[in-house]
């Protein structure tokens, strides 16, 4: 049995603009302090379930290369950046805050809150320039199939429309049917974990919500 962490960066200075998509931005302080007991929670976990991880996977994006880095460190696992995990590229609104799109762009504004709020599914999201969601699907898809065949133990350091993406794809959701594909809430250093034996399994998850607060139901003890 092997297992994957999906873990979200820590709080940057993008997240505090509220800003979409772009290369990312440096911590916060608060992220910074953020790093210290996601590491330990990872660690946690890691012992509790006899885990024995050997690759970080992170995305190029400021705020992950920090975090990935910070957790290489303490974890003594080597790093290896995955062009396959960076963000869903959001065409014109990238690097934009929410108040700059709506003033710019408001109707692709709008769109983005209701995919956010559940109201919208993520392939009617359609935003111009931005990335075709089979294209960002399939990338998606060929990492999980690979890391799944490898049956390396892993952890994911990305930004959370990838997180949101890897964390479907385990649940075994179909975007392709109406309502099955979830708008899952990641906050800044949450993370949720994966084992998988012949099918992938939640066993843990922590400060990730549904759109409505609920928690996604896990097996494993210890659960928050």
């Amino acid at each position: 049995m092997h297992s994957l962490f999906l873990v979200r960066h820590a709080e940057c200075y993008k997240n505090i603009r509220d800003e979409h998509g772009g290369k990312g931005d440096i911590l916060t302080e608060k992220g910074k302090k953020q790093l210290s007991s996601l590491s330990k929670n990872i660690k946690h976990i890691i012992a509790l379930q006899r885990i024995s991880i050997t690759v970080l996977f992170y995305s190029n994006t400021i705020q992950a290369v920090q975090t990935a880095e910070y957790l290489s460190k303490k974890l003594k696992v080597p790093l290896r950046v995955d062009e396959r995990i960076a963000p869903l590229n959001l065409g014109l609104l990238a690097g934009l805050s929410s108040e700059e799109a709506t003033t710019k762009f408001p109707e692709a504004e709008s769109r983005i809150e209701k995919w956010r709020a559940g109201k919208l599914e993520i392939r009617d999201l359609c935003l111009p320039d931005a990335e075709n969601f089979d294209i960002f699907w399939n990338r998606g898809q060929s990492f999980i199939t690979e890391l799944t065949k490898e049956r390396t133990s892993a952890i994911v350091v990305g930004s959370r429309s990838t997180l949101i993406l890897l964390m479907n794809m385990l649940l075994y959701r179909n975007p392709y049917v109406n309502g099955e594909y979830h708008p899952w809430n990641f906050a800044c250093a949450s993370f949720a974990c994966f084992s998988y034996a012949n099918e992938w399994n939640l066993t843990y998850a922590k400060d990730v919500q549904t759109v409505d607060g609920k928690a996604p139901n896990a097996s494993g003890e210890d659960k928050n």
